[in-house]
């Protein structure tokens, strides 16, 4: 398949190479423009279109667009825009010259009645915008505007990406963190923020935990799921790129601000709060816009944790969390447009999250005859930041070029956790499990004796990291026409991008041990009441009590210096590594005909790592023995061709398919050579510098059509096949004289991945009043896969792949009143990969229900209110079968309550 899309990229070049000159640009001419609203507010995804031509093009986030290679003369431009009709303007285009043309498309009234006279339809909008982007797109994207963000109860980043097809998130403390998508682990897909990957502040893995993006931060976000040569290349399911707000051609002024409640923890104290205000000037030349946001949420959650030894209960623990997560996010960008067809633009943003953590919990070992009162006690940061400065320009010969250099940089760093462990020893117990038998809503370790009075402090164990990750990106982008005509046009795009990156984290482990007898009184906490602890659910768990956690915290600080030694096992995970990617691509756009746009291509990436880890080795007798450090590195390339084709069965109706290679790099960690030695339990860990990425061959076909009374129907097919997918390896290695067990991430075999995708959406205009209010969101992906895995008998799905995954969501929009229900589900999926399927770690199915209501108070204010996790949906990891949980965590519902002003 490669040699045949280079033959066919080749034949293209050839062609186009040999084409009169004439029909090159000598006659041709450039238009450029800007669609709006009556408001004067852009229309983004807007199809333009150059009447008895094969030149289209469509309007970018601005309503900016520019068609270049328009033959000369007399010419109308068309343009349309899905809910508001057909347009057209005659316009005389000049050899080698630029005309410009703005468009103003008035609301069709019988798709909204109110736009004009209110200024205001915040479902029927988003969803307009976002549609007309996804048609026009030269490739299978799906896109969210930010209309369309703020009509559901979404606080940040991924979990507004949840609601686009394929989509999927993993959640920590009820918000959702890491996006999925199409049944492929976070590590397979790359987020960005304005097409520039973001680095991740996390130190082991490479995905991106979009948790400390605030959700009306955004403009949008697009998806892409099938990306173009000029695209970076890994993403093997797709690409998430989160759009933030920049000047359009009005002033701007928003704000919004909440309260809310937990029933978690009973608290009003909850607070958002976000605002935005831009304006052009110099007669439009100049645009700036600055945005803040910020939030601060009191939540927790209620958990059982059981950990079982060939089917006994080894472990059984009781969690109660409370949780204070603040937000904070800012963002400046700016334009200057020198001349119709050169533009300046200089984006900054800041993202903090800050998530202080008090964790009781009441622990059962059966194994070791114990009975643990722990406190886990942290404050962890997260810090997101980007600047980038780029150019555009087109020349009157139609020539287009652009380039960005960006900076960016992420951290993490948790200061001061501390764990406080007290003990109870010698207590029996008879567990109600077995390997014959289980009730997993009834898992019991029936202790003989539980007296926290009696348990005794045993230590303190503290963890200090902070993980820092720099990139600097350089870019440029050539594009040219090579062939314009009656019948077909022909365009060439060339590019490079370099990026450098720096990635360190230092980690720290310090156990505390006291220098007297502390029961577990002197630091507890009176004013810790978990009395409602997992009230509702059958097991009936006993509340228990808590720890003080500045008392505990002030009684580790008062420890002599030789109280506190360092646990070495940390340094393993202290490390610095660089890493250059350099990627070249060429590409052609060519219309065959008004219907027809054929996208063929190739991209080349080269990686150069280098990492520095250290070995830390344990002695026969268990003591720390040493640490010293172990450099390695490696350099790879991948040439990845790629073909998209597009063809408008009619103005509302297209028909995609696309062939790409796309590559997912090793996490981070994975990379480091670190050894961790144990030579008294023969047991080797290390990181493998030599790993080389998973790559993988996509088939993609989609149909899709559009309604005018803004809505979508589509049905598409998609298939991976990958290659060098990585897997952690468990195998027998002679080392330090004796038969060693070691773990290491390793490649391994080939695995697929193939579904089916379904979406359908559209405002229900064409019921009688009042019903004809009422809008249909739903989509649905349905995904199935195979990977043979080292040293196992049995093939098993891929990591992340859930059989089922989908949105259903219903909004009524009438007379200033708006609300959607929205239900987001996916199915099971393995999290961790076992030596067989009895030791298969699976994330459960997850189903939610959310609300978002809102009412126009005047023309520019709305009250609105959110009803999140209405249905107190579980977090829930399992071993083997459903009925082992090893984890099962609860949060109840909690509420927004707010206005939003908009000028």
């Amino acid at each position: 398949m490669t040699r045949v899309l280079r033959g066919m990229l080749v034949a293209a070049l050839l062609l186009a190479g040999v084409a009169p000159a004439g029909a090159q640009g000598a006659g041709t001419g450039i238009v450029t423009g800007k669609v709006t609203d009556q408001q004067g507010a852009p229309l983004p995804g807007a199809l333009i279109r150059v009447e008895g031509t094969p030149l289209v093009t469509a309007s970018e986030r601005t309503g900016d667009f520019r068609l270049t290679g328009v033959p000369a003369g007399d010419r109308k431009i068309v343009v349309s825009f899905l809910g508001r009709g057909e347009k057209s303007s005659a316009v005389t285009v000049v050899a080698g010259r630029a005309v410009t043309v703005d468009v103003t498309l008035d609301a069709d009234l019988n798709y909204s009645e109110t736009v004009t006279v209110q200024g205001d339809q915040t479902i029927a909008e988003g969803q307009a915008r976002a549609l007309n982007q996804q048609r026009t797109a030269l490739n299978i994207t799906n896109v969210v505007a930010s209309d369309q963000i703020g009509s559901f109860p979404d606080p940040n980043a991924a979990e507004a990406a949840s609601r686009i097809p394929g989509l999927s998130i993993a959640r920590d403390q009820g918000e959702g963190r890491y996006v999925l998508i199409r049944g492929t682990e976070p590590r397979l897909n790359s987020m960005l923020i304005d097409g520039e990957r973001i680095p991740a502040p996390e130190g082991d893995v490479r995905q991106v935990a979009l948790d400390a993006v605030p959700a009306d931060q955004l403009q949008a976000i697009e998806v892409s799921k099938a990306v173009t040569p000029d695209m970076d290349a890994d993403s093997i399911g797709g690409a998430v790129n989160l759009i933030t707000k920049q000047a359009v051609g009005r002033p701007t002024l928003l704000f919004s601000a909440a309260g809310g409640y937990n029933a978690l923890q009973r608290s009003g104290d909850q607070q958002q709060f976000s605002g935005t205000a831009g304006a052009r000037f110099g007669g439009g030349r100049i645009g700036l816009l600055a945005g803040f946001s910020g939030s601060s949420l009191h939540r927790g959650s209620e958990d059982f944790e059981p950990a079982y030894d060939d089917g006994d209960l080894d472990d059984l623990q009781l969690r109660d969390y409370q949780i204070h997560r603040q937000r904070y996010g800012f963002n400046l960008t700016g334009d200057i447009k020198a001349g119709p067809t050169s533009l300046f633009t200089i984006k900054g943003i800041f993202n903090e999250f800050k998530d202080y953590e008090i964790n009781n919990r009441l622990r059962y070992r059966p194994g070791n005859r114990r009975i643990e009162h722990v406190l886990k006690n942290r404050n962890q940061n997260e810090h997101i930041r980007s600047l980038s400065f780029g150019g555009q320009h087109t020349l009157q010969n139609g020539t287009a070029f652009d380039y960005k250099l960006a900076w960016a940089s992420s951290e993490e760093n948790q200061p001061d956790r501390l764990d406080t462990i007290f003990r109870q020893t010698g207590i029996d117990f008879s567990p109600n499990v077995s390997a014959d038998f289980i009730d997993p809503e009834n898992i019991q370790a029936n202790p003989s004796a539980n007296d926290p009075s009696k348990a005794k402090l045993n230590a303190w164990e503290a963890e200090i990291f902070d993980t820092t990750d720099r990139d600097v990106t350089a870019s440029f982008n050539y594009q040219r026409p090579l062939r314009t005509g009656a019948s077909n046009a022909i365009f060439l795009k060339l590019g490079a991008k370099v990026k450098d990156k720096a990635k360190q984290r230092d980690n720290q482990l310090l156990v505390g041990e006291p220098t007297s007898t502390v029961l577990f009184p002197q630091l507890q906490d009176t004013s810790f009441d978990n009395s409602r602890y997992l009230d509702f659910f059958p097991a009936g768990y006993p509340s228990f009590p808590g720890i003080d956690p500045a008392a505990s915290r002030a009684a580790y600080n008062a420890l002599p210096p030789g109280a506190i030694e360092i646990d070495h096992e940390g340094d393993a995970e202290t490390y610095d590594a660089s890493e250059t990617v350099a990627a070249a691509y060429a590409m052609l756009q060519i219309y065959a005909g008004p219907r027809l746009t054929i996208l063929p291509g190739f991209r080349f990436e080269n990686t150069k790592v280098d990492y520095t880890g250290y070995e830390v080795l344990y002695n026969d007798d268990g003591d720390y023995e040493s640490t010293r450090p172990v450099s390695g590195g490696d350099t790879n390339g991948f040439f990845l061709p790629g073909f998209h084709l597009r063809y408008a069965i009619d103005d509302a109706t297209n028909v995609r398919a696309a062939y790409t290679r796309t590559l997912a790099r090793p996490n981070y960690y994975d990379l480091v050579p670190y050894q961790l030695v144990f030579q008294e339990d023969g047991d080797i860990e290390r990181g493998n510098p030599t790993l080389k990425p998973t790559v993988s061959n996509n088939l993609d076909f989609l149909v899709e059509h559009y309604f005018e009374s803004v809505g979508i129907i589509s049905g598409g097919v998609f298939y991976k096949n990958l290659n060098d997918y990585i897997y952690v390896f468990r195998s027998q290695e002679q080392a330090f004289g004796s038969l060693y067990a070691v773990t290491q991430p390793q490649n391994g075999e080939s695995a697929s991945l193939w579904g089916l995708e379904l979406a359908f959406q559209n405002q229900l205009r064409f019921l009688p009043g009042p019903l004809d209010g009422i809008g249909v969101y739903v989509n649905y992906t349905l995904t199935d896969s195979s990977a043979s895995f080292p040293e196992r008998l049995e093939d098993a799905t891929l990591p992340g792949q859930s059989r089922h995954v989908g949105n259903v969501a219903i909004s009524y929009e009438k007379r200033g009143f708006s609300a959607r229900a929205s239900w987001n589900f996916h199915g099971k999926y393995i999290d961790e990969v076992g030596e067989d399927a009895s030791g298969d770690v699976y994330y459960d199915n997850h189903t939610q229900l959310d609300l978002h209501v809102s009412q126009r108070l005047t023309r520019n204010i709305r009250a609105y209110a959110d009803f999140l996790n209405l249905t107190n949906a579980p977090l829930r990891y399992y071993i083997g079968s459903t009925n082992r949980p090893i984890q099962q965590e609860y949060y109840r519902w909690w509420t927004a309550f707010g206005v939003k002003m908009n000028w």
